[in-house]
């Protein structure tokens, strides 16, 4: 297979970047990157990871998971249990080896044996991108979706919510006791030809409508996924902002 992988990043008006991105090659936590590059490889494993600001060492935590989940990118994952098992045991060392009061979001992407498993712990986003719009395939683990879930909000209210930054889960220790009531989100569907993705932190569906990323997206690849970042450098950014567009092809 062969994946066209788009990948950026900016800090925002935050003072250190707490984003950290896994592009299938390497980890990148810079305050602004970009990058494109083409792979050939029958299995791929990508992640954006979105360290906890106003916690302890959410830089540390980012790039900790990232290593994490680039250290089993080499391996057959043949289903999501056994990523299940794998995400499972990444929670395990970062128990171990991270700071008490650190954490992170994280989303992403399994592809092998022409099938995809979508990831996500916290509020870090994975979507599909179709011709007719995004079709967001994650589940945000926050206070905020647990009220559009028991129906108390519409998820119209919820994108400007005042609480909508509150995670109730993720990596490390300070969401240790929390992988006793929540999960690992997966969402495993075939791969067409040509289908294309992105993951992204929070900061990127902040800053702009699921609307306007399709906007960019829907041009080609070559330009559709350079001129979002383009559009994000424009906004008043008010946190570290980072994304993940790949095109996969048989």
């Amino acid at each position: 297979m062969q994946f066209r992988v788009f990948s950026a990043m900016t800090i925002g008006i935050r003072p250190i970047q707490e984003d950290c991105i896994f592009d299938g090659i390497d980890l990148i936590q810079e305050d602004e990157f970009v990058s494109e590059r083409t792979i050939a490889a029958e299995t791929m494993l990508l992640a954006v990871c979105d360290g906890m600001g106003g916690h302890d060492k959410g830089d540390e935590a980012s790039r900790f998971i990232c290593g994490q989940l680039k250290s089993i990118s080499h391996q057959y994952i043949a289903d999501a249990e056994k990523l299940e098992k794998m995400l499972a045991g990444v929670q395990d060392a970062a128990l171990e080896k991270l700071p008490e009061n650190s954490g992170t979001t994280a989303a992403g992407l399994v592809v092998a044996d022409r099938r995809v498993i979508a990831f996500n712990a916290g509020d870090s986003r994975a979507y599909k991108v179709t011709p007719e719009g995004l079709i967001y395939i994650s589940h945000d683990h926050s206070l905020v979706q647990e009220m559009v879930d028991r129906s108390l909000i519409s998820s119209s209210a919820a994108k400007d919510h005042p609480l909508k930054n509150l995670i109730e889960f993720g990596f490390g220790p300070i969401f240790g006791d929390e992988w006793d009531r929540h999960g690992i989100y997966m969402h495993e569907a075939p791969l067409d030809d040509g289908d294309i993705y992105l993951l992204c932190s929070d900061g990127l569906v902040d800053a702009m409508r699921e609307v306007q990323i399709h906007d960019c997206l829907s041009a080609s690849f070559g330009d559709g996924a350079p001129r979002l970042f383009e559009m994000v450098k424009r906004k008043h950014l008010t946190d570290n902002t980072s994304f993940i567009v790949v095109e996969i092809n048989h």
